[in-house]
């Protein structure tokens, strides 16, 4: 949650490099009008799911614009593809009466966070239905 929602995002330029103007984050998550997700201080994905070296990020992140209440998640570099079966598995091992209900849930969410390539992609939101 942001200090600056439903206002007019500000710029920010950098004291060390005056002629480099970046905007500053509202969100954590995708900045409205952008396709890059500001994760952290130091993280921001792109689109395609490719992490914005710092020299080429747009968004500055400037704590005081952030409720007292925000935490952060470490990021662990490299990526791995396979995190999502650990997760699952864990899920399984742990809720294992409730697995399903978990899995949807992780299914689901899944789909809202990738609903525009979704719809880019299929031209629809897919029924559940046709998920098996």
């Amino acid at each position: 949650m942001s200090m600056l929602e439903g206002k007019t995002v500000v710029s920010y330029v950098l004291s060390s490099a005056p002629s480099l103007e970046k905007t500053a984050a509202t969100t954590i998550g995708r900045e409205t009008g952008s396709d890059v997700w500001v994760i952290n201080e130091t993280t921001q994905i792109n689109g395609k799911g490719d992490i914005v070296a710092e020299e080429d990020q747009e968004f500055v992140w400037i704590d005081d614009l952030f409720d007292d209440k925000v935490k952060t998640l470490e990021i662990i570099y490299p990526f791995k593809s396979e995190a999502i079966n650990e997760v699952l598995q864990t899920l399984k091992e742990t809720l294992y009466p409730n697995f399903m209900a978990s899995f949807l849930t992780v299914a689901g969410s899944a789909l809202g966070l990738h609903y525009e390539r979704i719809i880019e992609e299929g031209h629809h939101y897919p029924h559940p239905s046709h998920l098996w």
